[in-house]
C-alpha cells in the first residue's frame, strides 16, 4: 500500500537536499552551481515545484498545454518565472525529431489526415510521413 505522502513531497526532500549541500558542501562547488542553488532558494514556491516536476520528467522539451499540476496555483506564472530567472526557454529551438515526440499519436494522424492507412502506422513511420 501506498503511504499518504503531503502534496509538496517531492520538494520538500528537494529543499531538504539542497539546503543541506548548501550548508556543507558549499566550499566544494563549483560557483555554476552554487549560482544554482542560490537562483532556486530565490524562486516562488510554484516555480519551485514546477522546476522540480519537470527536471524529474524526460524528455527536455514540453508542451506547457501538457503540463497539469494541481499544487501549482499558476502554472503560466511559474513558468514565465523560471524562464525569467533563467531555469527554462519557452519556445526554443527544437529540432524536428523533438518536436514530433511531443504529439500524441493521434495528434500525429490529424496532421497527416490525407495519407493513406494511417490507423496502420506505427509511430516511426507517421513522424516519418
Amino acid at each position: 500500500m501506498r503511504p499518504d505522502l503531503p502534496e509538496t513531497y517531492y520538494l520538500d526532500n528537494v529543499l531538504t537536499l539542497f539546503e543541506h549541500v548548501t550548508r556543507v558542501y558549499a566550499d566544494l562547488l563549483e560557483e555554476q552551481q552554487l549560482e544554482f542553488l542560490q537562483g532556486f532558494a530565490e524562486l516562488s514556491m510554484d516555480a519551485k515545484k514546477l522546476c522540480i516536476r519537470l527536471l524529474n520528467r524526460g524528455p527536455d522539451w514540453f508542451r506547457a498545454s501538457k503540463l497539469s499540476y494541481p499544487e501549482i496555483k499558476s502554472l503560466d506564472a511559474a513558468i514565465e518565472e523560471l524562464a525569467t530567472q533563467g531555469f527554462l526557454e519557452v519556445n526554443g529551438e527544437i529540432d524536428p525529431p523533438a518536436l514530433l515526440s511531443l504529439y500524441t499519436m493521434p495528434e500525429l494522424r490529424a496532421l497527416l489526415d490525407d495519407a493513406p492507412d494511417l490507423k496502420t502506422m506505427r509511430r516511426t513511420e507517421l513522424e516519418q510521413a
